[in-house]
């Protein structure tokens, strides 16, 4: 089973997302958050970067994540364009696109209701053509914001669909044991793939920002010292669509 996000008081409590359950609905909304994470996440990510995020998750088990980059995905990170080094980004994640997109899957399920603060039309009889234009109106709103949010976050995957960084040295000691000291490994980890003159290396013995090491035949040495690497591998993103307000 899926690890959530968002979570069930996400929607409960008052607020921009709340969708006035009662004690009845708990299960038809609980249902909704994950089917709508599932599928939002896995057009984001694609299927094998959708799995990596929920083996991640599934750590803590609570819809907070671990690994760094995972961290940054949901909740945001400012960092510098890596095609423009004046500019920064300031990345939202997407926490608040999960909740748009659960808002209007359950809300139109329902044909709306959520009272007190507006969104009504359980009864089509008790509502008139402005309420329900209105209330239309509302909910595609909170949809394609949430596209807006989705795809800020392909964005951000896609800035680091590459990233390189140098070494200092690279020593060979033991025998076939080579230490690569390094003052970047962002979003790098144990077990990732990395690319050094054209050769690729499995990462061990990380210290973030300080070292790794790698095994290989004995006696290599290295001129190039540029370390290459994938943060998001199997990134295969759908591009999704806003909904027209014609």
């Amino acid at each position: 089973m899926s690890v959530n996000i968002t979570q069930f008081n996400n929607y409960v409590a008052a607020g921009e997302f709340s969708v006035g359950v009662n004690t009845n609905e708990n299960n038809n909304l609980l249902e909704t958050i994950t089917f709508v994470e599932e599928e939002h996440l896995t057009r984001l990510l694609g299927a094998r970067l959708y799995n990596a995020l929920q083996t991640d998750l599934a750590i803590n088990n609570d819809g907070t994540a671990t690994a760094q980059k995972w961290i940054d995905f949901i909740n945001g990170v400012s960092y510098v364009d890596p095609s423009a080094s004046d500019y920064t980004i300031n990345y939202q994640g997407v926490f608040r696109m999960l909740k748009g997109f659960v808002f209007w899957q359950y809300i139109s399920e329902h044909q709306y209701k959520r009272t007190s603060t507006g969104v009504r039309k359980l009864n089509a009889e008790n509502s008139s053509m402005v309420d329900t234009q209105m209330t239309n109106a509302l909910i595609r709103r909170k949809y394609n914001k949430s596209v807006d949010l989705y795809l800020c976050a392909q964005h951000f995957i896609d800035d680091y669909k590459t990233y390189e960084a140098t070494a200092s040295n690279i020593v060979e000691s033991p025998a076939t044991t080579y230490t690569v000291t390094i003052s970047d490994t962002k979003y790098l980890a144990n077990g990732d793939t990395v690319t050094i003159e054209g050769n690729e290396y499995t990462v061990a013995n990380l210290v973030d920002d300080t070292s790794f090491e790698f095994t290989a035949t004995t006696g290599l040495t290295f001129t190039d010292l540029t370390v290459s690497y994938e943060p998001f591998p199997d990134f295969k993103p759908v591009k999704p669509k806003y909904i027209s307000f014609a």
